[in-house]
Order: structure tokens, then sequence, then C-alpha cells
């Protein structure tokens, strides 16, 4: 909040100045050091920006890893163009669905976690 207040910006007015959500996401962590791309999308899906845009946390980044999107398993994604790349492939992945982005990963996120949970990960 000091970051975004205290520079005489605003929340509203990062949003209305932002391209698009990829842009405001690219604005929210260049004004609040320590955000990174992962916590700036949580952010923006939450406040209802955007339904575009994914949480890449371990439990998402494990499935895709199970379903052949990602060469490897990772645990994190430490830069942006990296979180991007990863995101698209997602994207990508989630419109056989037809279903938003947001939806997709989320349901992912929950399965992943309760097979976490009860030590399946074998089975999903």
């Amino acid at each position: 909040m000091e970051a975004i207040y205290l520079k005489r910006n605003s929340i509203k007015g990062i949003l209305e100045s932002s391209i698009d959500e990829y842009d405001a996401r690219l604005r929210f962590m260049s004004i609040a050091i320590g955000i990174g791309p992962k916590q700036a999308s949580l952010f923006l899906r939450n406040i209802g920006y955007t339904d575009n845009l994914a949480i890449l946390d371990t439990h998402v980044l494990r499935y895709m890893s199970m379903v052949g999107l990602l060469p490897q398993k990772i645990n994190s994604v430490s830069s942006v163009q990296k979180y991007e790349q990863i995101e698209n492939k997602l994207f990508r992945y989630t419109k056989k669905f037809k279903e938003k982005l947001s939806c997709i990963d989320t349901a992912i996120w929950i399965v992943m976690r309760m097979c976490q949970r009860e030590k399946l990960y074998e089975y999903c």
C-alpha cells in the first residue's frame, strides 16, 4: 500500500492506465518491490480485474509436469519471461475445456492440493 499510495498512485489509476492484464501485472510488480508475477496475478484475479492470468504455484506446476506440459518438475518460476511462457502453455491447454483460465487453474490447484494432503501423488 505504501509503494502505491505514497507515490501518489492508486490501484484504480494503475488499472485504468494499463493496456491489458499483462501490463497491469507488470505495473504492480514494478511498483511494489517483492511482488512477483504469481502474487500480482493472484491480486488482479481476486479483485475481479481478470480471469486470464494463471496462478502458477507448486500444485499447478506439478500438474503441468504430470500431464506433459512441462518437460521436468519445477517448484517455482523465477523470471517474468519464464512465467509468461508457462502461463501461455497452460492457457493453450485449457482452451479444450472451454472454461476460463482462472477456473481451470483453480480446479487443478484444488485437486492437486487434495492429492498432496491425502498423499496420492502416485495416482494423480
